[in-house]
């Protein structure tokens, strides 16, 4: 398990290199085209101590508990 906000922090920040924003994009357009069949699960584990610090998108995807 890593620290999602190590990767998957805001993509507004502007020291943030071009090619961070481009593999967060890329990683949100394949989560988002995540797809299983009617009997397979796929479980999502992300930790943060930072969650002010996350991409509003990831955000979304990601339910609280």
């Amino acid at each position: 398990m890593w620290q999602v906000d190590s990767m998957l922090g805001r993509r507004e920040n502007p020291g943030e290199h071009e090619a961070m924003r481009k593999m967060k994009n890329e990683f949100m357009v394949n989560w988002d085209g995540l797809r299983t069949k009617e009997k397979e699960r796929i479980l999502v584990l992300a930790a943060t101590n930072r969650p002010f610090d996350l991409d509003e998108a990831v955000i979304r995807r990601l339910p609280r508990r």
